[in-house]
């Protein structure tokens, strides 16, 4: 039972590792959103401020102030342009980092997922009739975690266009693998009918 024990001790470790690695996605792309928005709201302005400049030129009745809203114009197209750029720029940088910290948190998923195949067979080898709704609890619970890892990095990834949704692998990871179930769920149906047999008879 002390192999079991710090078996699942590991298992939880590496949740957590992996939790860690999600919450540091998450931060990203909240920054990324962040900057993504004020550059949108720099852009919006600058073509405000173009068409306010049309307006008033189209309306100047002075040669001097046509000339001076036309100079004005032509800088702030320049400007919008060189906005754009820029906002791009800052776009492209950010998917590729992007990419590397959903990299990150792909590859301690994949740790997760071969650490809980193994955990699991420990956990069902060593189940007992005394354990199996504690075993599946825990189980369940640590195999739902790491899924939603996996799901929420596929998540991020079509979002933002790293991805399509019908990609399958990204970063030596196969996004659509069949979910952490714990074994010890088919262990207790083959048992059901022994287990209800001992309950009835105060065995358990």
């Amino acid at each position: 039972m002390e192999k079991r024990q710090e078996m699942l001790k590991g298992l939880q470790g590496k949740v957590e590792e992996l939790q860690t690695a999600k919450e540091s996605v998450k931060n990203f792309v909240e920054t990324m959103e962040a900057i993504k928005a004020e550059g949108d709201s720099a852009i919006k302005d600058l073509e405000k401020q173009i068409a306010d400049t049309k307006e008033a030129q189209a309306m100047a009745t002075d040669i001097g102030e046509a000339k001076l809203l036309n100079t004005q114009v032509k800088n702030l197209e320049e400007e919008l342009q060189l906005t754009k750029g820029v906002v791009t720029a800052q776009g492209n940088k950010q998917k590729q980092e992007l990419e590397q910290v959903v990299t990150e948190l792909l590859k301690v998923y994949k740790a997760c997922k071969f650490m809980f195949s193994a955990v699991d067979n420990e956990v069902t080898a060593t189940a007992s009739i005394r354990t199996f709704d504690k075993d599946i609890e825990t189980m369940t619970d640590l195999g739902h975690q790491v899924d939603t890892g996996v799901a929420y990095a596929k998540a991020v990834l079509i979002k933002y266009g790293v991805i399509t949704n019908s990609t399958s692998t990204y970063a030596d990871v196969y996004l659509n693998s069949v979910g952490c179930h714990s074994k010890v769920n088919h262990v207790k149906s083959k048992l059901i009918a022994l287990i209800s047999d001992f309950r009835v008879n105060g065995i358990v």
